[in-house]
C-alpha cells in the first residue's frame, strides 16, 4: 500500500455472557512493496505482543479473557480484517473483575493539539480489588500510567514481509468521514500520539458491542 495509511486494531474481549471490543489505530511510517493485507497479517501479533501481553493482561482479572483479533487497513481505502481465533487468553490478576458497566479511562493526546484528535481507549475487566469505590488506588495508579503510556507509544516494527514501523495515532471518524481524496491527504484526518493519560475515576464501558461477524456471546 502506502507510506502514512492506517491500519484499525481490535481486541474482542469475553466478560462472562458479555462480549466487548477495544480498538486503536496505527499509521505506517514507511513507503512499502505489499499489501494492506499481507502487512496486517504481520502486524496484528506485534500489536497483541504490546497492547495485550505486555500492558493490558497485566492488570487484568483472570476472569476475564482476550479471545479474538482483528487487524485491517483502514484508511484511505478499508480492506478486509485479518481475524486471528485462538485460545481465550486470561488476565494475570486473581481477583474479580470490575462490573461490566465499569472501565479504565485512558485519555490519548495528539501531537496536534485540536479537539478532533483527543481520544480515548475504555479498557475493561481490572482487578476490582484495586479499586475504592469508582477511584484506583494509588499503587495501581503508578503503575499503570508507567505502562501504558509506554506501551501505547511504542512503536510496532515488522520485518515481514518487509520491514515497516507503525505508530499509534488519534483517528478522527469525523473528520474521515468528511475526506475528500482530491482536495486532503491522509494525514489531515489522525495525529500521532503524544501522551496517553489514565484516569484515576473509573468511567461507564462504551464498547459493549462485539465486532460485526464475532458471533454469539459465549
Amino acid at each position: 500500500m502506502a507510506q502514512f495509511d492506517v491500519y484499525k486494531f481490535e481486541m474482542l474481549f469475553q466478560l462472562g455472557p458479555v462480549k466487548v471490543s477495544t480498538a486503536w489505530f496505527y499509521r505506517q511510517a514507511d513507503p512499502d512493496v505489499s499489501t494492506g493485507r499481507e502487512i496486517a497479517t504481520f502486524l496484528g501479533p506485534q500489536l497483541v505482543q504490546i497492547l495485550w501481553t505486555d500492558m493490558l493482561k497485566v492488570f487484568s482479572s483472570v476472569n476475564m479473557s482476550m479471545i479474538e483479533t482483528r487487524c485491517q487497513l483502514y484508511a484511505p481505502t478499508k480492506d478486509r480484517p485479518d481475524i486471528i481465533i485462538d485460545a481465550p487468553s486470561f488476565g494475570s490478576k486473581v481477583g474479580n473483575r470490575l462490573s461490566n458497566s465499569d472501565a479504565v479511562v485512558v485519555t490519548k493526546y495528539p501531537t496536534s493539539w485540536t479537539p478532533n484528535f483527543i481520544c480515548r481507549n475504555y479498557y475493561p475487566g481490572w482487578d476490582e480489588d484495586e479499586f475504592t469505590g469508582s477511584r484506583m488506588q494509588a499503587a495501581l495508579l503508578t503503575a499503570a500510567q508507567s505502562t501504558i503510556n509506554a506501551q501505547e507509544l511504542t512503536t510496532a516494527i515488522i520485518t515481514s514481509p518487509e520491514t515497516l514501523e507503525f505508530d499509534q495515532v488519534c483517528f478522527s471518524q469525523t473528520l474521515w468521514k468528511a475526506f475528500d481524496p482530491l482536495t486532503q491527504v491522509i494525514t489531515d484526518v489522525y495525529s500521532v500520539m503524544s501522551a496517553a493519560q489514565v484516569q484515576p475515576v473509573l468511567g461507564t464501558q462504551r464498547r459493549r458491542r462485539p465486532p460485526r461477524g464475532a458471533g454469539p456471546a459465549a
